[in-house]
Formats: structure tokens, sequence, C-alpha cells
């Protein structure tokens, strides 16, 4: 139920960009699910994870490609192969980010989360560049802390593990759709 509202609203957004509509909603069709699952197991399942960048790389592809071509008339290749680039890029350098602080923290980030981080960061790049990574994670980590600190006051507890895969697919999912 929650999705469809999701969707609902996305598609309301992206009246000017319909040809963006089928990689959003690939992007949301997957963190739905995995957003419930980490908030009640705390594990990010990899087979849902791994099956899903194949899918997310034709559609952004197909969305780059929309794009240059509602802006010219005709695909300029040049220009889409910088952006679909720079979205690889992203990627790369989002992985490479989580894959730091695991190692840093192991225990204060799991593993799942950077299996993650290389789809929120093909998104991330997709819509705003490489340049955009660190700021997403800053607000990423910003989202997490304040929507822990809420859910302590409310419930009242103290010692509970709080997943961050849900704070990555909010951040990226917002980014995704506000940047034009």
């Amino acid at each position: 139920m929650a999705g469809a509202f999701v969707v609902a609203g996305v598609a309301c957004l992206l009246q000017d960009r319909l040809h963006d509509l089928p990689a959003l909603l690939w992007f949301i069709m997957l963190a739905v699910p995995l957003t419930a699952i980490d908030i009640r197991v705390l594990r990010l399942p990899t087979p849902v994870i791994v099956r899903a960048y194949p899918g997310a790389l034709f559609l952004l592809t197909t969305a780059i490609l929309l794009t240059h071509r509602a802006e010219t008339g005709e695909i300029a290749w040049g220009e889409a192969g910088r952006h679909g680039a720079q979205a690889l890029v992203a990627m790369l350098c989002s992985v490479a980010l989580y894959w730091l602080l695991w190692r840093i923290n192991p225990r204060g980030i799991g593993y799942g989360d950077v299996r993650l981080s290389g789809l929120t960061g093909l998104y991330i790049g997709w819509a705003a560049g490489p340049i955009a990574v660190l700021p997403a994670a800053f607000v990423t980590f910003l989202v997490f802390i304040v929507s822990t600190v809420a859910v302590m006051l409310i419930s009242g507890t103290r010692k509970r593990i709080f997943p961050l895969g849900p704070a990555i697919l909010v951040v990226t999912l917002l980014l995704a759709m506000v940047t034009p």
C-alpha cells in the first residue's frame, strides 16, 4: 500500500520527465520491500540487490538516451555517453565510500549497505553526477541519526540496532526525483 502512494506521488512530480519514470519506478519497486526487510530483520538480501543492477542499468540507460533525444530531437551519443559514464563513476565512488566505512567499523555498517550503495550510487550519478555522492552520504547519515533519535524518543528504547538501508534508499529516491 505504501508503495502505491509513493508511485502515485512520483508520477505526479515527474509529469515533465515521463522518460525517467520507468527507472524511478524500478527503484521504488526495490526500495519499498528492501526497506521493510531491513527494518524487520536488519539485513538487506543479496539476491534482491544483485538482481536489481541489470534492470537499473537498462532503465537508466534508456532514460539517458530518451532525455538527450527529447532535448535535441536526436540522440546525442557523446552527451548521453558522458551522462552514463558519470553514473558509473558515481556508482564506483559510492561503493568505495561505503566499503571504506564498513572496513573502518564493520559493526556500524553492514555489508548489505555496501552492496546497496552501488545501486544507489548509480541513481545518484544519473541524477546529479559523481560530485553528489559525498553530500548524499552526508545527508543519508543525517537522516539516519535524526530518524534513529526520533524512534528512540518515541519508543523509549536505547539499546537497539537500527538499519541504515532505509535512509540510503530514501535519500537516493528524493535526490533522483528533485534533480532535473
